[in-house]
Formats: structure tokens, sequence, C-alpha cells
């Protein structure tokens, strides 16, 4: 491939870099070269669609600052956790229907980024989980794909 074939991906901070295959680059199609395959494709384009849900999802959550602040303080009371699957659970009995109105609320969005991406619904789900994981406050329980729980 010429160096003149190659397309510029910019990346943040401005910086450009070349990139041999692009999906809708006519030379990615016309080269004999190995080029990403349509799985690979459809993942690339279900991680950013992914990522920009996850954008959103956070975006969307700074309306809901006292759902989210009661959902903090029942993790970090222990009464409600996490799951592997990016679930919430009830470990306590008086944090089942915040627990239900949560479920269902993210099972909308994780069925919504499925069917939107061609991902399974529960890849979506583990991938809002690590996310779920990072933003948890201390203290918060989960519960691992093993079935043992780990406290941040």
């Amino acid at each position: 491939m010429r160096s003149s074939d190659k397309t510029t991906v910019s990346r943040p901070g401005g910086r450009g870099a070349p990139c041999d295959s692009l999906p809708d680059s006519p030379s990615s199609r016309t080269t004999g070269q190995q080029h990403m395959t349509d799985t690979t494709l459809i993942g690339r384009r279900a991680v950013l669609s992914l990522t920009a849900a996850l954008a959103l999802l956070a975006v969307s959550s700074v309306g809901h600052s006292a759902y989210a602040a009661s959902l903090d303080d029942l993790r970090k009371q222990g009464a409600v956790g996490e799951r592997f699957d990016g679930l919430a659970v009830a470990r306590q009995g008086s944090a089942k229907d915040v627990v239900k109105d949560v479920n269902a609320k993210r099972s909308k969005i994780y069925q919504r980024e499925a069917k939107k991406t061609g991902a399974d619904v529960t890849a979506v789900g583990t991938i809002f989980a690590k996310q779920i994981m990072k933003k948890a406050p201390k203290g918060t329980w989960f519960l691992n794909a093993d079935g043992d729980w780990v406290q941040k």
C-alpha cells in the first residue's frame, strides 16, 4: 500500500495517525493485504456505540441526582450490591423496590444498545458493569461471576 492510500484518523488531542483499513475506505477493499473482518468491524462499532451510550447514561444521570444519591447511599450501607452482569442486587429486603426499579431501567438500556449494535444483551450488561464498578462509591459490594462478594 502506498502511503498516499492511508487515511488519517483524528485522535484525542488533535493528533492524527495513519489507518490502513477504515470500514468505508476504498483502499481497504481493493488491496490484497489482510484487513479487518466484518466481525471485527461490528465489534468496533459495538464498542464505540456502547461508549457513546455510557457517556449518555452519565449525562442523563445528572438529572436524576437525588435518585443516584439514594442508590449510592444504599450501596454504601451494603443494602444494594452490584453484579458482574450490570444488574443490581438487594442485599437487604428494604432495598428490593429500589433494585427492581434500577434493574428495569438498566435492562431497557442494555436491550436498546444490544439491538443497536448487534451485540448480545449479556455482553452489553457486562460492559456497563465495568463502568458501574468504576463509579460506585467506596464500600459497594460486587458479586463476581464466581459467586463471591467483594467490597470496593
